[in-house]
């Protein structure tokens, strides 16, 4: 497929920059079909012009997107643990587990 030139080039960098901010701010189903298209973006195409005018028909066809929050007992966790010379020559090693889960009842691990 042709190539595309400057102005073209720059309207689709535009638009690629404009809706990964609604992307990541508001409707996040766009973000596949985004990285796709960006990352031909250097050597755009008409293919990619065609991909930009599909992406931007599925944000109007779907300008409802909303973010909802809800209230829920989920809380970080960290469950973690250090060591120093456990193995000849070793120096200190630490490790950590990082999760969402419910608030620890009783004083109780989860």
């Amino acid at each position: 497929m042709p190539k595309v030139d400057e102005k073209q080039m720059k309207r689709i960098q535009q638009i690629i920059g404009i809706v990964l901010y609604y992307a990541r701010a508001i409707d996040l189903t766009s973000l596949p079909a985004l990285s796709a298209i960006a990352s031909e973006q250097e050597a755009a195409t008409e293919s990619t012009e065609q991909r930009i005018t599909q992406l931007l028909d599925y944000l109007t066809t779907h300008q409802d997107a909303v973010v909802r929050y809800h209230t829920s007992d989920m809380v970080p966790n960290i469950h973690s643990d250090a060591s120093y010379l456990s193995e000849p020559r070793a120096q200190s090693q630490v490790a950590g587990y990082y999760f969402l889960g419910s608030e620890p009842h009783n004083g109780k691990p989860i």
